[in-house]
């Protein structure tokens, strides 16, 4: 047994010890530009905008919208609330930098 543990204590010993923020979280990792969303545009919704399916982002009058694509197809893609989906772009109209 004694055998047994020397062993282990060993094998512990040699193990490199982890880093200080050994989370397993991938933010260690530095992100590039490419590897983050392009921000379109700032939005604000002019008229509301409630999907018949669950891709689609609600829109809300007045709510800011941030917008990362626009689709061939037309519909629009992006963010208000914490939520991504895509929306028809007439329910939304730019906003100005001195709006902010």
């Amino acid at each position: 047994v004694e055998e047994r543990m020397d062993k282990l204590m060993k094998k512990a010993a040699a193990a490199p010890a982890p880093k200080e923020d050994d989370d397993n979280w991938d933010d260690d990792e530095p992100t590039t530009k490419k590897d983050q969303p392009q921000l379109l545009g700032t939005y604000r919704v002019i008229k509301d905008y409630i999907p018949d399916s669950n891709d689609d982002l609600t829109l809300i009058l007045d709510d800011l919208v941030y917008v990362f694509k626009k689709n061939a197809n037309g519909w629009w893609e992006g963010e208000t609330k914490g939520v991504y989906g895509k929306f028809p772009p007439g329910h939304v109209e730019a906003v100005k930098e001195s709006e902010f």
